[in-house]
């Protein structure tokens, strides 16, 4: 194991320094002995201080004050924050600290002593004087300190330094999770080292990183897994200013990990988090920093490199100001910069470099200006692919400008006459400030608009000098509210900024609206957007305003039409009701033109539905959601047809084929039952109809069935029987017939001499065809009448009707003569039985007889 840098590695290191960048001092990074707030205009921090040899802590160096560092922690948790002070000395971290704040909303600061009037030298390569220092001695499989859920951490005055004795001093030296402000201050990481999938020195996960007057040196990662000294995934903001990263050190035990495997990047800029609050952007800030040789890439933004959780919000800007390159000899780039909407480089150095790709490399930028770069030595290369909209260079030098960007544009001007440099200039003159980043982008866009005309130069001059004379503020809130037609706020109005600044907001309950923080200098334009509404006006612009200004809109909901036509396939439909329902409610008729229409609100949710008794339509109904715009609703109504069926038997359920069933009313049809008795008509709906079904020989029950304004399928069953047939004898009309004692024919006396039975009387045994025997055995369905040469009608009565022994078929009835038939020669005999009526026959009477004693 590489356990020391070969003498070789520092001697060549040492001649770096000296030849290269030796211009650069450590004086720059020592802080001023008043202190700087946490946080511009932040709340103040818990007045709770512990002392980490409270705890006891040793600061030996070899010790192990893991654990009292997590107990100082874990008090000034429960204190609800705080300041945890570092006394001088070198405390060893061999057991990992994790302390995780969430829902305290708590400050915490955690500060080593007063660093040392005078660093160890002069040199870029020297320290901070740090008297307080934490030796990481976790391993690759740990972090070492992870801090999270705070809403504001300051780490100030404190040393990180690795073991010389191993490669991997942590996973992640100091981790950072959940934080919005998250600040390092005049700290140092020395000769630290991750070589593991995913390690890194400082990892930033969804906070704002901000590290200030800071230095690393020495410090190593893994270009082969992309790991990166500084690693910001998932972010809030990234701002690193007055900081240094060096390939090595000037400590007399140890000089640097850096030759045992080179970093992807000094500075790794992942994915942006997604935005929380609408005026929020994502921006990158690096101010005044130098990044040495020993990387593949010095600066880097790749979001594509980090998907987890998710791809990333749009990143907004990357603001490079006083940035110092010794490019890579791996053939990488000085910087990398991809997928941002902006891209801002001023008044920067690459050089150094034999071996690179390019000192700067953009990819899929939406608008890059590079403003008196030098690109030196073979770091001379400025590259933009095709994915880039626009780059704009100015007054830079370099070999090569390969850009593939939609607009390239190279700007040459007199130094005085530098868009930016002018800008800039005008600030510091006129307010004794630097321009802030929107500020400096905003003017610099103004001038370089007027391309060559000296006029319009001139007349943005003015403008500039007039808005530095009123003494702008550096920001204000663009604020209003929207209205609907009542007068009445409108809620959940996206709200569009766009210009100098993009930004989104939804109006509250009341309709209100509002950016705060703008930048004074800028041309903002506000657009209010809601589905379904239109907007007077449609947008507002507001340009350096210089105070808070107040933007109103008014708002109407759009109304929209639904309307058709039903007709019944060739022509126009009258007489349809047609019903809205929904949102809003409604009944219309169609007239002759089989046309309606409806007026209705747009954003509601609306069904039409149209009817007509006895129709069908091809489509009934259709659902409107959401409704965005005018809609056609066609229709085609067919009028119904409905079936009238039924089956026709005879005796015992027997089906009875070859009747006849005609239909009769609206429509007039015949059909003949098919072997199963069954029978069919298909038929318009709404018409009356008279089913009857007739076959000779048969009576049926019942005899016909009527439906009237049919409104559905029916069925109906008929049952058939056989008429009776009364015998007679072959070519009369005589009947067959016997006195029931003596078994002789006719002519019949009315009375017997037989006294047969006590009346006296005659019985007749007469004979019949197709009698039920089932039903003969209850001869209560069976009757017998007489008409006489008058159509008199005599009923007989039956005394006993059954089937004749071995003739089963042949049905016996014996019956009375009447009395009332006395004055008749003859009668006519017919049977009938349950509606169903024979044949007539005839038996003679013997009238001398025909009177009873």
């Amino acid at each position: 194991m590489k356990t020391q840098i070969e003498e070789s590695c520092v001697l060549s290191l040492v001649l770096i320094a000296f030849c290269s960048f030796g211009h650069v001092t450590a004086r720059a990074n020592v802080r001023d002995s008043t202190r700087p707030p946490l946080m511009a205009g932040s709340s103040a921090v818990n007045p709770t201080v512990v002392n980490l040899r409270n705890f006891g802590a040793v600061g030996d160096g070899a010790a192990d004050d893991g654990p009292a560092l997590q107990q100082s922690l874990n008090a000034l948790s429960a204190a609800g924050g705080g300041t945890l002070f570092v006394p001088e000395g070198r405390y060893a971290i061999n057991t990992p600290v994790m302390k995780d704040f969430s829902n305290l909303s708590a400050s915490v600061i955690i500060r080593g002593v007063d660093p040392s009037p005078d660093p160890i030298g002069p040199h870029i390569a020297d320290g901070l004087g740090s008297l307080s220092e934490f030796v990481i001695k976790v391993g690759a499989s740990s972090n070492a300190l992870t801090v999270a859920g705070l809403r504001q951490l300051l780490i100030e005055d404190l040393t990180f330094i690795g073991d010389p004795a191993v490669e991997d001093d942590a996973h992640t030296v100091l981790a950072i999770h959940e934080i919005a402000d998250a600040r390092l201050r005049n700290c140092e990481f020395y000769g630290l080292a991750s070589f593991v999938d995913g390690g890194s020195i400082v990892y930033a996960y969804h906070s704002g990183l901000k590290v200030e007057g800071s230095a690393f040196l020495g410090c190593a990662a893994s270009s082969g897994l992309r790991t990166s000294v500084i690693q910001n995934v998932w972010w809030r903001e990234v701002s690193i200013t007055d900081t240094r990263f060096i390939d090595y050190g000037w400590r007399p035990d140890f000089f640097s990990k850096t030759t045992l495997s080179p970093p992807y990047s000094w500075i790794s800029v992942g994915n942006a988090a997604a935005v929380d609050d609408p005026a929020e952007q994502r921006q990158v800030i690096i101010r005044n920093v130098f990044l040495d040789e020993g990387v593949f890439v010095g600066l880097s933004c790749i979001p594509a490199f980090f998907t987890q959780p998710q791809a990333g919000a749009p990143i907004d800007l990357i603001f490079i100001s006083g940035l110092q390159v010794n490019v890579t000899n791996l053939g990488g780039n000085g910087v990398y910069l991809s997928d941002a909407r902006r891209v801002f480089i001023e008044r920067s150095h690459f050089g150094w470099s034999h071996v690179t790709t390019a000192a700067i490399a953009l990819g899929n930028i939406g608008d890059a200006t590079i403003d008196r770069a030098d690109c030196v030595d073979a770091a001379n290369i400025i590259y933009a692919d095709d994915a880039t909209h626009r780059l704009t260079v100015i007054n830079s030098v370099y070999a090569t400008l390969d850009s593939s960007a939609q607009i390239t544009k190279v700007v040459t001007t007199a130094p005085a006459d530098d868009p930016v440099q002018y800008v800039r200039e005008q600030y510091l003159s006129v307010l004794g400030q630097e321009p802030k980043p929107a500020e400096l982008i905003y003017w610099a866009d103004q001038f370089l608009g007027c391309d060559a005309s000296a006029q319009c130069t001139a007349e943005k001059r003015l403008a500039l000098s007039a808005y530095l004379g009123a003494t702008p503020a550096p920001t204000y809130t663009l604020s209003g509210r929207i209205l609907n037609s009542r007068g009445d706020g409108l809620p959940s109005v996206f709200v569009a900024l766009s210009g100098t600044r993009a930004a989104t907001v939804m109006t509250d309950s009341t309709g209100n609206y509002a950016f705060p923080d703008l930048p004074t200098a800028g041309h903002y334009v506000v657009t209010p957007e809601k589905t379904h509404y239109d907007f007077a006006p449609p947008f507002q612009v507001v340009t350096n305003p210089g105070q808070d200004r107040v933007v109103n809109f008014g708002a109407t909901l759009k109304r929209h039409l639904i309307s058709g036509t039903v007709t019944d396939g060739v022509k126009p439909l009258s007489g349809v009701t047609v019903s809205l329902s929904g949102t809003q409610s409604a009944v219309v008729t169609t007239g002759g033109d089989g046309a309606y229409s409806f007026v209705v609100d747009a954003g509601g949710a609306y069904t039409i539905a149209v009817a007509k008794d006895h129709y069908m339509f091809d489509q009934a109904s259709r659902n409107f959601s959401d409704l965005s715009g005018d809609q056609v609703f066609d229709s085609i109504g067919v009028l119904r047809t409905y079936t009238i069926s039924g089956m026709v038997t005879a005796a015992k359920h027997a089906p009875l084929g070859g009747a006849s069933v005609e239909l009769s009313g609206a429509q007039s049809l015949c059909a003949t039952t098919a072997d199963d008795g069954t029978y069919s008509f298909t038929v318009a709906a709404g018409g009356n109809y008279t089913v009857t079904p007739s076959k000779p020989g048969y009576a049926f029950g019942p005899a016909s069935r009527t439906f009237s304004s049919l409104g559905g399928n029916q069925v109906t069953a008929f049952t058939g029987a056989l008429l009776p047939v009364l015998l007679t004898e072959d070519g009369t009309a005589r009947t067959v017939a016997l006195d029931s004692t003596t078994m002789v024919p006719g002519p019949f006396s009315l009375t017997s001499s037989r006294n047969f039975a006590a009346d006296g009387r005659t019985r007749l045994m007469l004979f019949a065809l197709y009698v039920d025997a089932e039903s003969a055995e209850n001869i209560s369905v069976i009757n017998v009448q007489a008409e006489d040469a008058a159509q008199r009608i005599y009923p007989l009565a039956v005394e006993y009707a059954g089937s004749v022994a071995g003739f089963e078929w042949l049905t016996q009835i014996i019956v009375t003569l009447p009395d009332q038939a006395r004055s008749a020669d003859q009668l006519w005999i017919s049977v009938s039985q349950r509606g169903a009526v024979s044949n007539k026959g005839l038996i003679a009477i013997q009238r001398s007889e025909n009177s009873f004693q």
